[in-house]
């Protein structure tokens, strides 16, 4: 399989599977039917832009605040990237962007990703996920792991 995302996993040595679906998933609660698996093992990957786009990752029962995300970076024009803003900056389509595999985008995850013993993620291509413990995430991922993640009482931003 030839997609930038796989290949940078078996170029990094991670172990992780590849899981391919008849019809393409678009929502958290298809991955956790398809795949038989928990919200939170499914990773949600959100394009953030501002000045320099971000790639958000998300378990898949949570919501990023985006007030917390703006502080982080000292930017206060953080919005959600649209359809064609996804397309360019990531080269994916909404709904398949993988953390690995990207150029010039930074990566943020939440804590709570850092935690899981199992995740499931898009892959860049609608109708493939990745699937991989969260030891190999940990090591694989060139991103940073920040407390981003929406309490109950705020308003936040959902894929």
């Amino acid at each position: 399989m030839n997609l930038k995302s796989t290949i940078e996993l078996i170029e990094m040595g991670t172990s992780f599977e590849t899981i391919v679906i008849p019809n393409g998933v678009h929502t958290v609660e298809d991955v956790e039917r398809v795949c038989n698996c928990t919200k939170p093992e499914v990773i949600k990957s959100l394009l953030i832009v501002g000045r320099k786009p971000i790639v958000v990752l998300m378990t898949g029962d949570k919501k990023v605040d985006l007030e917390k995300l703006k502080k982080v970076r000292g930017n206060d024009s953080l919005r959600m990237a649209n359809k064609v803003e996804v397309s360019n900056i990531t080269g994916f389509a909404v709904g398949t962007v993988s953390p690995f595999g990207l150029r010039k985008v930074d990566v943020i995850a939440d804590q709570a990703v850092q935690a899981l013993s199992s995740l499931i993620m898009g892959s860049g291509k609608d109708d493939t996920l990745i699937k991989m413990p969260g030891s190999e995430f940990v090591k694989s991922f060139r991103g940073s792991f920040i407390s981003i993640a929406l309490e109950n009482t705020k308003k936040g931003v959902q894929q």
